[in-house]
């Protein structure tokens, strides 16, 4: 006679429960039941390229944003996890503006920040930096490129889980590479042999190319783009079920 037994076997599985915001603008969620780590990862907005109304020259193009990750464990279920995606920067005629910030907090803890690229100053580029970023790695963006001659400074690409920004050519036709992960290159300066605006940076945090004003007219510096959030939470159990049978 034959005898069939079944065994049952409880087995963790871990499963990520993944958040990612490119809408500008807040979010919140709470840290669901069974989850012990969350990994955050913020990208910052570009720098706007500089614009220009008068006179005959080429501008300069804006940094790239920050790449900031943190984590953390021993969190607790229900708490809040509210994160803040950075704004477009719009390139104006004006001066440029630097980029917005992207920003996670935990119970109301600031836990991870990217800051936002450097705008144009003037014909020079932005600078990239890693100052008042927050988390256990932070990236700079890459440098906007400034004006030569032959036209206006390409922007800086944001900084991302790979690596830093890639730097912006001074002049047109080099933007600068996003650092890996969702990181956007920088906008195109523009060819000083007629009128242009500066080139949009790309998603995610690429900075603004400068304007060129070669004839007449007033010209804007090129959109720095807008930022990106990342929530992982690991360490998630699930019921699986082995069963086994002998004779």
């Amino acid at each position: 006679m034959s005898f069939r037994f079944g065994v049952i076997q409880q087995k963790n599985i871990l499963v990520d429960i993944v958040y990612t915001y490119s809408t500008p603008g807040s979010n919140s969620v709470n840290i669901p039941a069974g989850y012990g780590t969350l990994i955050m990862e913020c990208y910052g907005g570009g720098g706007a390229g500089a614009g220009i109304t008068s006179g005959f020259a080429s501008q300069g193009a804006g940094a790239g944003g920050q790449y900031s990750k943190t984590t953390i464990t021993g969190i607790t279920a229900g708490q809040a996890v509210n994160s803040v995606v950075a704004a477009t920067r719009v390139g104006t005629t004006g001066n440029a503006s630097d980029g917005n910030e992207s920003t996670v907090t935990v119970n109301s803890v600031l836990k991870c920040r990217a800051m936002g690229g450097q705008s144009a100053i003037g014909t020079g580029g932005g600078a990239g930096s890693t100052t008042s970023g927050v988390g256990d790695i932070v990236r700079k963006g890459g440098n906007g490129g400034a004006f030569i001659s032959l036209g206006s400074g390409s922007g800086g690409g944001c900084a991302g889980p790979t690596s830093n920004g890639g730097n912006g050519g001074d002049g047109p036709g080099t933007q600068g590479t996003g650092g890996g992960g969702v990181a956007g290159a920088g906008g195109n300066g523009f060819d000083f042999d007629g009128d242009g605006n500066g080139g949009t940076g790309s998603i995610y945090g690429g900075g603004g190319g400068g304007a060129v004003r070669a004839i007449s007219g007033s010209y804007s510096g090129g959109d720095g783009r807008s930022g990106y959030v990342k929530l992982t939470f690991q360490q998630g159990n699930l019921w699986k079920l082995n069963i086994f049978s002998y004779i």
